[in-house]
């Protein structure tokens, strides 16, 4: 009961008090439903994440295929799709954006960790989906004593202008940055305004553990878990007149010989014996593939896989896939209705099957004869 200034007591209705008494009463049978912070970064269920959709964007830059089975495709400009069998069976693609949480639309990588989480470089930041979210890694301050490889480890191109790469090992995300090259002193003299000497086109690690580091400006690096070692040759950096490709791909073949794909007439045999200047890996320039250049357009690539058999496959941009036997060297065009590839990367699923991705087809697959559009 309350009570007005003047004292006078205020007499409540009796069928107001019935039903506040039904309303508490209801309140305490219902679980208490907790907001949505406007903190989280996506969804919390898999329906809720995300949209199906019947087809994909006409840029993919990334396909992986996942330890379960499920396929991840990343575009240039509209986030990531990840294609997987429901749980009534029926296969389902879904398409996740900035809306869902990650940190951009453009996917430059995409990676899995142990326990099957999967990661996606963003350019503008590393997201983890696990428990049906998108997760954005933290930094942790760089510091030169990150540099280290171990099991855990996923590595990861990063944002183009950042002069380094970014590695996570289970708990924190380490931007480093590459060492310095012996040639940037001439390439600064030659180009005063030269930028981004250390913009990384692609990561990989071969079969001793060791990370390479493909980049745009100055050739391929090696750490090998102690010594950082740069591969230049100059026709793989930007040091003469003319833009370089860069190297965008880097390949260990089954002889253990290293294909880089800013020029493919070498491959190289790594040395363990020999000086060591404290900055060129030690090496010998074997005879690679000689390809007269009427027959393709030139003799960099975009991409380049091993396949099941031993035979490896350059993806050019638009001069399609060239397989080669490690004797004969065939061209294989890549057209649909007449429109030629431009392929940005190509990749050999847990099955063997060879996948392309494209900038304006979308995400191709090889049939045993030829490339066809992947239709879900």
């Amino acid at each position: 009961m309350e009570f007005s200034k003047n004292k006078t007591p205020i007499v409540l209705p009796s069928i107001f008090l019935l039903l506040l008494y039904l309303l508490f009463s209801s309140c305490k049978s219902q679980p208490a439903k907790i907001p949505n912070s406007s903190s989280t970064l996506s969804h919390d269920t898999s329906e809720e994440l995300g949209k199906i959709v019947d087809a994909f964007d006409l840029k993919i830059t990334q396909i992986y295929q996942t330890k379960n089975g499920d396929y991840w495709f990343g575009s240039n400009d509209q986030g990531a799709y990840q294609y997987y069998k429901s749980t009534n069976g029926k296969m389902i693609l879904k398409q996740y954006n900035t809306e869902d949480g990650l940190a951009s639309n453009r996917i430059r990588s995409i990676r899995e960790d142990k326990a099957g989480n999967i990661y996606l470089d963003c350019l503008d930041g590393i997201n983890k989906y696990i428990d049906n979210r998108f997760k954005t890694l933290k930094f942790h301050p760089d510091s030169e004593s990150e540099w280290r490889i171990s099991d855990e480890d996923l590595w990861f191109e990063g944002d183009f202008n950042k002069d380094g790469v970014y590695r996570y090992d289970g708990v924190h995300l380490h931007r480093m940055r590459l060492p310095t090259h012996e040639l940037e002193a001439e390439i600064y003299r030659k180009n005063p305004d030269a930028r981004y000497l250390h913009e990384v086109y692609h990561i990989y690690q071969d079969r001793q553990k060791n990370i390479w580091i493909g980049g745009a400006t100055l050739g391929a690096m090696r750490f090998d878990g102690k010594n950082k070692r740069w591969l230049s040759e100059r026709e793989m950096t930007e040091v003469d007149p003319g833009p370089a490709p860069g190297v965008r791909s880097i390949l260990e073949d089954r002889e253990g010989n290293f294909w880089f794909s800013s020029n493919v007439n070498h491959k190289y045999k790594i040395l363990q014996t020999g000086s060591d200047d404290g900055h060129n890996l030690n090496y010998e320039k074997l005879k690679g593939i000689e390809i007269p250049l009427s027959e393709q357009g030139s003799l960099s690539y975009m991409a380049m896989i091993e396949d099941n058999h031993g035979d490896i496959w350059f993806a050019s941009y638009t001069h399609g896939v060239d397989r080669y036997d490690g004797e004969k060297f065939v061209n294989l065009p890549v057209q649909i209705n007449g429109t030629n590839a431009e392929i940005f990367t190509i990749y050999k699923d847990k099955q063997g099957g060879i996948w392309l991705g494209t900038f304006n087809l979308g995400p191709l697959k090889f049939n045993g004869t030829t490339f066809e559009q992947f239709k879900p």
